[in-house]
């Protein structure tokens, strides 16, 4: 038997493109901060996890905005709209003019979305640089818009009238209100 051979090193920036080959729905999540305010984070992904119990996970990029959202709070995922985009554009890069919020039984979540998942923490992952934060569903809403969606790094999905949106750069989780 011949001794193992090392795998080359993965390159980084070509994982990335590779990583933002497919298409993922914008998702946001959302918590009252601790000095009361809604604070929002981009997830790099999201997604169920089980049924029973119902439980869905999310990847946020490890920094400062996504600590601010871990704990013990009940949080939302913010399914985005295509409606949304300027609010994608907004959480991408760290702004909270101009987003829109209301209370859903105490969690502030984003108006419009496409659909809204309220959780209580489950668990949380250690993901090298993500953690994955997993939350038991205790209730969700479904909007009548559709999702927008993200591929290879920018928004994609035309609308109904048949108009391409204007790109979003995929920075979530770097940044975060």
């Amino acid at each position: 038997m011949s001794p193992p051979t090392a795998l080359p090193a993965v390159e980084a920036r070509g994982l990335m493109e590779a990583f933002a080959g497919w298409g993922s729905a914008a998702t946001v999540v959302t918590v009252n901060g601790g000095d009361g305010a809604p604070r929002a984070v981009g997830a790099s992904a999201a997604g169920p996890v089980s049924q029973d119990p119902p439980l869905i996970q999310v990847t946020l990029w490890r920094s400062p905005a996504a600590r601010r959202v871990l704990g013990n709070s009940t949080f939302a995922v913010n399914v985005l709209s295509q409606d949304q985009s300027d609010d994608a554009r907004r959480v991408a890069c760290g702004a909270a003019s101009g987003l829109a919020w209301r209370n859903d039984g105490g969690v502030p979540v984003l108006s419009g979305n496409a659909a809204t998942i309220v959780c209580a923490p489950w668990n949380v992952y250690d993901g090298g640089d993500h953690v994955l934060l997993v939350g038991e569903v205790l209730k969700y809403s479904l909007g009548a818009a559709r999702p927008l969606v993200l591929g290879e790094g920018l928004q994609s999905g035309a609308n109904e009238a048949g108009q391409q949106p204007e790109p979003v750069l995929w920075s979530w989780g770097r940044s975060g209100l």
